[in-house]
């Protein structure tokens, strides 16, 4: 029976069909859940100029799914910079839209390929301006469950929806963030076998990054006598700076492994404000060190591998630190007595 189309024939609005689906299925059905590494949700451009205040900003959400995918359904979550973008966008006298989807897109092309009459349900999701988010921004075949086994939908480079925004300033930065990315397939029928993908989100105007200047890291000292050093401590400096439009939080955590390889302990840096093109971490100036005090277990010689984190939106009030695409700097030194 397909449950949808039921419920929707009977009177449900579909977001109500939606809620009711999802409960009936997480009470009565198990669910297989994982994870893949093939496919991906990313957001293209994945850089979009800004845009004067007032314009539309639209980007789009594509998919890539390896042949034998058998998709049938996917949900996501967006955020964005509410002060920078504004969810949705008014053109005339048409009702607002944020997310368009369906018709002509990834679930519904499919459908009409191979002759799929159900179609699909395309469901926008809800927009929140005040905090810049769309939840539950979902598409399913209708009827998924009279499919065979294996039977759906997988390409590259296929259009999943298009967001809406209207630009509130333009130059500022914003991410385009994907949240809460689900694809499902029909390879567990009837049951639900729902999975993770690999998310690539988008950006307005050129992201916020700090790099490692010349993948610079170093230790105090390349032998560290514990019986001679004074203070007992390892100094570990990085040299970084902020390569971005804006200022920035960032710090540097360095992973110590043993001499069997082992990563044992993570001594990080103090945060620091970066504006852009500015540059910290001089050894003589010490703003870029983080203190570890090894003991007569730690004897012999260590690795180390130093990352830089930045603050993805500038703003410490909110948990999204990011590692730097730049590449980790590595080296080496020895604990002696």
């Amino acid at each position: 029976m397909k449950l949808c189309s039921v419920l929707r024939r009977k009177g449900f609005p579909l977001i109500l069909t939606y809620f009711i689906v999802s409960i009936l299925c997480c009470l009565t059905v198990p669910i297989a859940t994982g994870s893949s590494s093939t496919v991906t949700f990313r957001v293209e451009p994945n850089v979009t100029s800004g845009v004067p205040v007032g314009g539309k900003v639209a980007v789009d959400v594509y998919i890539d799914a390896p042949a034998g995918s058998a998709i049938v359904g996917w949900a996501i979550d967006v955020k964005v910079d509410p002060n920078v973008l504004k969810v949705g966008y008014k053109e005339g006298d048409f009702p607002t839209k944020w997310v368009l989807g369906g018709t002509g897109y990834f679930l519904a092309t499919w459908c009409k390929w191979y002759k799929w009459e159900p179609g699909t349900d395309f469901y926008p999701g809800i927009r929140w301006t005040s905090t810049g988010t769309i939840d539950g921004t979902t598409e399913w075949i209708i009827g998924w469950m009279d499919l065979e086994k294996g039977i759906g939908a997988s390409g590259s480079s296929k259009k999943l929806c298009t967001l809406l925004f209207t630009s509130k300033n333009e130059t500022a930065y914003s991410p385009i963030k994907i949240e809460n990315a689900f694809y499902y397939t029909s390879w567990n029928i009837p049951n639900i076998d729902k999975h993770t993908p690999e998310v690539i989100s988008g950006h307005y105007n050129d992201p916020l990054r700090v790099d490692l200047v010349k993948h610079s890291a170093f230790p105090e000292h390349h032998g560290f006598y514990l019986g001679k050093d004074e203070d007992g401590i390892m100094n570990l400096y990085a040299i970084v700076k902020n390569v971005g439009p804006a200022a920035t939080y960032s710090k540097v955590i360095f992973e110590l492994s043993s001499p069997k390889g082992v990563p044992l302990y993570y001594p990080e840096t103090p945060i620091h404000l970066l504006a852009p093109g500015e540059m910290y971490g001089f050894k003589a100036s010490a703003r870029y060190y983080a203190e570890w005090t090894p003991g007569e277990e730690d004897l012999g010689i260590w690795y180390a591998t130093a990352r830089v984190y930045f603050d993805a939106d500038g703003n410490l009030a909110t948990d999204d630190w990011t590692l730097s695409p730049d590449n980790p700097k590595t080296f080496k030194f020895t604990v002696k007595p």
